[in-house]
């Protein structure tokens, strides 16, 4: 596993390096998917079980934001896949000129299909800020309240596809999943919506089917 400790921020336009990492994953024929959501949403557990998925099939790396340790970089690193650390001062973002520092690890390593970045644990920063991704995924954990999507609604209308996560929960809270369903559908109806519960291991091949449509 790599890790890329970042004292101090650059000052370099991020619209520039977003496009500097555009333009470097087309050349390679790489999808990157910017895969966010508050913390303990379930995203190391979606890209966990992504990975299981189709690591036989594709050849997948990734992109891990935290602010102290490496817990969920190792726990992705054991799956054998490439992992770059990316280890923040601070809450925010992942800045482009970031990821473009961990895509030349990466690349630099083997050839790869898919790159999965797991943003920072945030609603607001990451959605306004472009990073080359190829598609934006948001994972919402279906215990953290039915009307979320109307709090942050940028997030949401920014993303490609909303992954409702922890349905195995629904039994247990007080959470009307059509409700939810329905506030993303009014702020972005173009978006995927998939319900799945990673530790079941539930709810993959509708996630699978989505991926498998926009690459």
């Amino acid at each position: 596993m790599n890790i890329l400790k970042i004292i101090k921020n650059e000052d370099s336009p991020l619209t520039l390096w977003a496009k500097e990492n555009k333009q470097l994953l087309n050349s390679r024929g790489i999808k990157m998917f910017n895969v966010m959501g508050i913390p303990g949403a379930g995203k190391t557990a979606f890209i966990e079980e992504t990975i299981r998925q189709l690591k036989d099939r594709i050849s997948i790396g990734v992109i891990a934001g935290q602010l102290t340790g490496a817990q969920d970089a190792e726990k992705l690193s054991g799956l054998g896949v490439p992992v770059c650390l990316i280890q923040l001062e601070q809450e925010g973002l992942l800045p482009a000129h970031l990821i473009h520092e961990a895509l030349q690890v990466l690349c630099a390593q083997q050839t790869l299909d898919l790159i999965f970045v797991e943003n920072i644990g945030n609603l607001c920063c990451p959605s306004d800020y472009d990073i080359g991704e190829f598609t934006k995924v948001v994972v919402v954990d279906v215990a953290a309240g039915q009307n979320l999507a109307d709090k942050y609604p940028g997030i949401f209308k920014d993303a490609q596809v909303v992954v409702f996560s922890k349905t195995g929960l629904l039994p247990y809270v007080d959470t009307d999943l059509g409700v939810m369903k329905s506030c993303v559908n009014r702020l972005n109806s173009a978006a995927y919506i998939c319900e799945l519960d990673s530790l079941h291991r539930s709810g993959f091949d509708q996630w699978i089917d989505i991926l498998s449509k926009i690459v």
